[in-house]
């Protein structure tokens, strides 16, 4: 009787994942943290330069100024913070990805409302 063919090829581990780490609640903090500490930093920042640059014509039609500004902040933390964090989400740390992206959703979404209620409490004084 001849002896059966048998095969040595087996099939090979499946590659490690990004989702193979668990999330961690202080990275997740930690993400929360940094994108709220850059959001205030670079938004006071912005504002003391153009109260620097304008000095006491600041409230004489230098709010277009700083309204320019602060786009120019925001679109900076989109590339430094949000796009980071869904880079970290996908490829890398996922806790502190997901954080960064809270924070910076945060951060846009409370300069929003403070900024809606500073230029209707401008129209109404």
């Amino acid at each position: 009787m001849a002896t059966p063919l048998t095969s040595e090829w087996t099939v090979p581990a499946p590659p490690g994942t990004g989702t193979d780490r668990p999330i961690r609640a202080w990275r997740i903090g930690a993400g929360i943290a940094l994108a709220l500490a850059g959001h205030l930093g670079l938004t006071w920042s912005g504002l003391a330069l153009v109260r620097a640059a304008l000095g006491g014509e600041y409230s004489d039609g230098g709010g277009i100024l700083a309204f320019l500004v602060l786009l120019i902040v925001q679109a900076a933390l989109v590339v430094c913070c949000a796009l980071p964090g869904l880079l970290l989400l996908l490829f890398g740390d996922r806790g502190f990805g997901i954080g960064l992206l809270v924070g910076w959703a945060a951060g846009v979404g409370t300069l929003m409302l403070l900024g809606y209620l500073t230029f209707s409490a401008a129209r109404t004084a």
